[in-house]
């Protein structure tokens, strides 16, 4: 007896099944070890600051040893994070919390990284995630937080390099 045949589309769908799996095991492990390291920072991200802080969001940074700072963000009555991202950068250089945006700048060999995380319609996302030449400006006006990105050029085969103007994003606060 030979082992049964599968076809092209059953191999996929089980290569797909194993591949979830890993994934899911991988994030559940991420969660549980950011869980383990020191609270560097627990920030509000609303201004209800009347209800008891387990019925608020909030963004909560945390570091083990030497490791990279892992965001997490809770929704509002939850226990767990609802987002849990691994910057992968020590402590950042520039921290900006407004309200529902949290913005890092991270220092990082040839670039910096700038990570913008925020809060829409009460759930949490890595709004930006991208290099930098340094010096992210960050502003506030009205009810956005203005967020701009010096880009990382690199010179031509000359040794030239070209004039690139910053990148500019806009987050809503709420």
């Amino acid at each position: 007896m030979g082992r049964p045949s599968l076809s092209y589309a059953e191999a996929v769908n089980a290569r797909m099944v194993v591949f979830i799996c890993a994934l899911i095991v991988s994030c559940g492990s991420l969660t549980a070890q950011s869980q383990r390291c020191p609270i560097v920072a627990k920030l509000p991200a609303d201004l209800k600051d009347a209800e008891a802080p387990q019925e608020r969001r909030w963004f909560e940074l945390r570091q083990c040893n030497g490791e990279g700072l892992v965001v997490s963000a809770y929704e509002r009555m939850k226990q767990t994070p609802s987002l849990t991202f691994d910057t992968g950068y020590g402590y950042p250089v520039q921290l900006v919390h407004s309200m529902n945006v949290l913005v890092l700048e991270s220092i990082g060999g040839s670039a910096n990284q700038v990570f913008v995380f925020t809060f829409h319609e009460g759930k949490p996302s890595v709004a930006l995630q991208r290099s930098t030449a340094g010096d992210v400006q960050v502003q506030q006006t009205g009810k956005d937080v203005i967020v701009t990105v010096p880009v990382k050029t690199y010179p031509d085969a000359s040794g030239t390099s070209r004039a690139v103007p910053d990148a500019v994003y806009r987050f809503s606060r709420e």
